[in-house]
């Protein structure tokens, strides 16, 4: 009885000699060409916590200019203000790849209002994003208190 051949040689001999006289596996070369997305689901589940996401977002919120931390209410009473280098508040709600976010945060005396939460926003979102693969479709910004430079240093009379 005759061996089967593979390019001239016998099965038995190709696999001996090694791949490379083997016809390439085209099932092998689309494996090897899916993206890491196609190959997500094969290697498990990736669950990105609220936490994480709020952290982002604050973050996000301080590298917008003219925005700060919101001051710390009591019982709604404002204690203090809030301080330059401090960072909004934030919370957020992540269901699957989708969150909410809300942010409470101060603008800089005089800057627009819709202009800086406009750009917080932007912000926001491109940086979940990029960071967590999570996509923000809602983000309520709370603007708490209006801030200036001269406020942020303590007054001496």
């Amino acid at each position: 009885m005759s061996e089967p051949t593979v390019g001239g040689a016998s099965a038995m001999g190709a696999s001996a000699m090694g791949a490379s006289t083997m016809a390439p596996d085209p099932a092998r070369s689309q494996r090897e060409a899916a993206t890491d997305e196609d190959a997500a689901p094969q290697r498990g589940r990736l669950s990105i916590d609220n936490r994480v996401v709020e952290k982002v977002a604050a973050y996000a919120v301080q590298q917008v200019g003219r925005a700060t931390g919101a001051p710390r209410r009591v019982l709604g009473v404002t204690v203090g203000d809030a301080a330059g280098d401090s960072t909004a508040r934030v919370k957020a709600r992540v269901d699957g790849t989708l969150a909410t976010v809300t942010v409470a945060m101060t603008v800089r005396w005089p800057a627009s209002v819709g202009e800086v939460t406009t750009d917080a926003r932007r912000r926001v979102r491109e940086e979940v994003r990029r960071i967590t693969a999570v996509e923000v479709r809602q983000i309520d910004i709370d603007v708490v208190s209006m801030s200036s430079a001269a406020s942020d240093e303590p007054r001496v009379r």
